[in-house]
C-alpha cells in the first residue's frame, strides 16, 4: 500500500501461513492423528467413591454381626458353681451358640449386662 500499512490480504495470509507452519512443526503426521490423552477425573472420583461405600459395608456388615451375638450367664439362674448338683451339659444343650456369643461368669455385684 501507498501510505506504508501492511495490506490487509497480505497479513492474513501472512498469519494462516505462519499457523499452519507451526502447527505442522510441533506435531508429526503420527500425532496430529491421535487425540491428546486426559486424565479423566469423574472416573478417579467415581472408583474412590465405590471404595468408601465398600467399606462402609464391609463395616456395617462387621458390626451387624457382633450386634446380635450374645452373653449367656454359666447355669443361668444357679450360676457357676461346685456348690449343688448342676448339670451343665444338659444347660448347654438347651442353647444354640453362635460365634462371638459370650459365655460368662457374671458377678452380681458389678453386672453391666442385661
Amino acid at each position: 500500500m501507498p501510505n506504508g500499512l501492511p495490506n490487509p490480504c497480505e497479513s492474513k495470509r501472512f498469519i494462516n501461513a505462519w499457523r499452519e507452519r507451526c502447527l505442522s512443526s510441533s506435531r508429526t503426521s503420527v500425532q496430529a492423528k491421535k487425540p491428546i490423552k486426559r486424565l479423566n477425573y469423574h472416573r478417579f472420583a467415581a472408583m474412590a467413591l465405590v471404595r468408601g461405600a465398600l467399606a462402609l459395608l464391609m463395616s456395617i456388615a462387621l458390626t451387624m454381626e457382633l450386634i446380635h451375638a450374645a452373653v449367656y450367664k454359666v447355669g443361668d439362674s444357679a450360676g457357676w458353681t461346685t456348690i449343688g448338683n448342676i448339670d451343665y451339659k444338659k444347660w448347654s444343650a438347651t442353647k444354640t451358640f453362635q460365634v462371638h456369643d459370650m459365655i460368662r461368669k457374671l458377678n452380681t455385684l458389678f453386672t453391666f449386662f442385661t
